[in-house]
């Protein structure tokens, strides 16, 4: 009786103790993952955060003329496709003129593109605002057909974040060689490959950038990357030198290093605000190219799209960067060549400016002063003649 009971003492502290099978610990969804996989199984893991707050500086450093940086702060969010920015420049007088042409981009008369902006975007549209322009430019999927079927904004918008020009876009395609803990979270050395850097630049910005030349049959080493990540495999912090891209002969010749450097925060709880407060211009009826505005009419230089032949069009009654004061053909045929066709531009403005309307020309911010845009080779052979766009460019305040 008493060996009966010991029996059945065991068996019941053997069932108490849990006899039957153990769930398998849940794999982590980046850090058990293959090492070459883990940091885009961390941009995986961040998009699924839903949405996160970031700060990214891009940085040209020159040897003597100390740095250029540009600073982009906003919020996005992946899971609706949302993403609001900041975009501010802090350029040192000492750089030459032409990399700061590079740098900001070029418009009509007033040679450099704006030193900040402010921009929203959704999947439907892009809201563009200017640091010189009181009211918001819109930007409409439907829009694009306007500007032959190329997107004018492209470079403000992303792929792997609803905000462009993110090294986002380039951790995609990177693979991890390097790892090691910190605290609850990663720490990776990767390389970016060459290519994907194109999608981290405007199209004008990158043609600019240089990719080394070099036999195709040996694979060049990628852009230094490091990458952070915390505990639950979400990206915390990213840097990428690419200083390789600056090459030895062109514009940025006297650049010694270009980096790019990301972090973000916020992880789930940094929703952007959509409202665009003021005055909103539809880029459908407004931007045009120069030589579409009538002579008389008025402009702004900034549209976004860092081009130095597209204004947006405003009515003179309000503040305006520039005045068109005459439209002039300069003849038909095939284009007579660079300097020729310059000269007979710079006749032609001439020769029309005191048969204007006084009060459009006065409006220079320089006495006497104007500015004239002609036709390229290529435009002048599809439409079979030249034209020239004469104007001046205002103070700010003109109206």
């Amino acid at each position: 009786m008493a060996a009966a009971l010991a029996a059945s003492l065991l068996l019941t502290a053997c069932e108490a103790g849990g006899a039957g099978p153990e769930a398998a610990p849940s794999a982590h969804p980046v850090f058990d993952q293959p090492l070459e996989r883990q940091v885009l199984a961390a941009l995986r893991q961040t998009q699924e955060a839903g949405n996160a707050s970031f700060t990214q500086t891009l940085t040209f450093e020159s040897k003597n003329k100390g740095r250029a940086v540009q600073t982009v702060e906003g919020r996005i969010d992946f899971a609706k496709g949302l993403g609001e920015a900041k975009i501010a420049w802090k350029i040192p007088r000492e750089f030459d003129d032409e990399v700061k042409n590079v740098i900001l981009g070029r418009t009509p008369g007033r040679a450099l593109g704006d030193t900040s902006g402010s921009y929203l975007i959704d999947r439907e549209r892009i809201r563009y605002r200017a640091q010189s322009s009181p009211y918001w430019l819109v930007y409409g999927a439907a829009d694009i057909a306007a500007f032959d079927g190329a997107d004018p904004v492209e470079h403000l918008r992303g792929t792997e974040s609803p905000v462009g020009g993110m090294l986002l876009e380039g951790i995609s395609g990177a693979a991890a060689t390097e790892q090691r803990a910190v605290g609850g979270g990663r720490s990776y050395k990767a390389e970016l490959p060459e290519a994907v850097t194109q999608d981290m630049f405007p199209a004008d910005l990158n043609d600019e950038l240089s990719t080394p030349l070099g036999s195709t049959s040996v694979r060049r080493p990628g852009h230094p990357l490091t990458v952070s990540v915390d505990a639950r495999g979400r990206i915390t912090h990213s840097r990428v030198d690419l200083s390789r891209l600056l090459g030895e002969n062109g514009v940025f010749a006297g650049m010694t290093s270009l980096t790019m450097d990301l972090t973000l925060s916020r992880h789930g709880a940094s929703r952007p605000a959509m409202a665009a407060e003021g005055k909103v211009r539809l880029s459908a009826k407004t931007v045009r190219p120069v030589t579409e505005v009538e002579a008389g009419g008025c402009v702004d230089f900034n549209t976004g799209q860092r081009d130095s032949q597209t204004v947006v069009d405003v009515d003179c009654r309000d503040p305006h960067d520039g005045r068109v004061w005459a439209q002039k053909s300069l003849g038909e045929g095939p284009y007579p060549g660079s300097s020729a066709a310059k000269s007979a531009a710079r006749t032609a403005c001439r020769e029309a400016y005191d048969s204007v309307p006084s009060r459009w020309t006065g409006e220079s911010s320089e006495r006497r002063r104007y500015w004239f845009m002609w036709s390229s080779e290529r435009e002048w052979d599809e439409a079979g003649e030249g034209r020239v766009t004469c104007y001046v460019v205002t103070r700010k305040g003109a109206a």
